[in-house]
């Protein structure tokens, strides 16, 4: 689906004050926008830095990332046309141990698609360059984190079903997993294999509409690894957020969620905890 840089132009820097207000409007927070954050981090940084929610402080941070991984978080151009040394210049997530590095960005592939690519250098030459999904849905990817050994994570975005990311196990397997629908920007949060950059795991992270059960926006924040092994994960959800079992976390109405911390197993199955605030429905929070 072709971005639409009029819908863009409806997210403040600071944060998602245009969704919020658009979506205050709508009886269960209908999507207003497409949630793409356009951020050009690049850096070991595990968030993106002063995004608010809805034009307040955004109410979570990270827990203390395991001395074992480095993290990385950004929205950078990438793609298997680039050469090591210009994968290196772009601006994508990238982490680095030794003589080796990992990146993971995206590229307009055509007049009307977006694929995420991810990729590895090994002493300057690139080991492996693949898009992580190249189908019909626009995909984008936004953060990357690796021990530097046999465990590797990436953060990335999907507007529809249909993609790589389908199938590959985890707490929800699919985009439609909880409803039916294709357009609003969900996450997703995937496990690849180090050595080829194939997809072992991944699960989909998506908000849900009260009023039909289709899935909604949710929109990635950051990420880590925490000291225990757990794949923590912030996201800016549209309504409504989703607890562990899978129902929702607030009541369509007089509430709207304000952040999205969920926390998941190495294996990407159920979460251990999740939570929003400003929400009556929260069951297992995690703080």
């Amino acid at each position: 689906m072709l971005r639409h840089h009029v819908r863009a132009a409806c997210l403040d820097r600071r944060g998602w004050l245009g969704i919020a207000l658009l979506c205050a409007a709508c009886s269960d927070g209908a999507v207003a926008g497409d949630g793409n954050l356009d951020l050009a981090v690049g850096s070991d940084a595990a968030t993106s830095a002063d995004l608010g929610d809805g034009g307040a402080a955004y109410p979570y941070t990270l827990s203390a990332t395991s001395p074992s991984f480095k993290v990385s978080w950004g929205s950078g151009k990438l793609d298997c046309s680039m050469t090591a040394a210009a994968m290196a210049q772009s601006g994508a997530a990238s982490v680095t141990f030794g003589q080796s590095t990992i990146y993971v960005g995206w590229s307009q592939v055509s007049g009307n698609n977006q694929d995420p690519f991810i990729a590895r250098v090994n002493g300057g030459s690139i080991a492996f360059c693949l898009a992580a999904e190249a189908q019909a849905p626009d995909g984008r990817a936004y953060g990357v984190a690796w021990d530097g050994g046999s465990l590797l994570y990436a953060v990335y975005t999907v507007d529809g079903g249909g993609s790589a990311f389908d199938g590959k196990g985890g707490w929800l397997p699919a985009y439609g997993s909880i409803g039916s629908g294709g357009g609003p920007t969900v996450s997703i949060l995937a496990k690849h294999d180090p050595v080829s950059g194939a997809i072992q795991r991944a699960t989909f992270i998506p908000a849900q509409l009260a009023s039909t059960g289709k899935v909604n926006t949710l929109s990635p924040r950051g990420f880590t690894v925490t000291s225990d092994g757990s794949i923590e994960f912030l996201g800016v959800p549209s309504f409504s957020p989703l607890n562990p079992d899978k129902s929702r976390m607030c009541v369509s109405g007089p509430e709207y969620p304000s952040g999205y911390l969920v926390r998941f197993p190495a294996d990407l199955s159920t979460p251990t905890c999740a939570q929003t605030e400003s929400c009556s429905q929260v069951k297992t929070r995690c703080r």
